[in-house]
């Protein structure tokens, strides 16, 4: 319980903040920044990818032992 009011209050806190935030901020994104924001996404995406096929992969192997087992006796 005392996390999840801990997490209430902090995210009422970010709500506060981003209504208080100036509604206009009237800036660029030069292409450098671009081309950093793309890299990011993209190594994001295939971390995630990789994560999940290793994650996988041992749940694989763990059903693949339990059930040599089942069948082994």
């Amino acid at each position: 319980m005392i996390r999840t009011s801990r997490a209430l209050r902090v995210l009422v806190v970010l709500l506060a903040m981003s209504l208080a935030a100036p509604p206009l901020a009237h800036a660029y994104i030069d292409p450098l920044s671009g081309s950093i924001v793309f890299q990011v996404v993209v190594a994001g995406l295939l971390g995630a990818l990789v994560t999940m096929r290793r994650w996988w992969a041992s749940v694989f192997r763990v059903a693949r032992a339990l059930l040599a087992r089942v069948v082994g006796r």
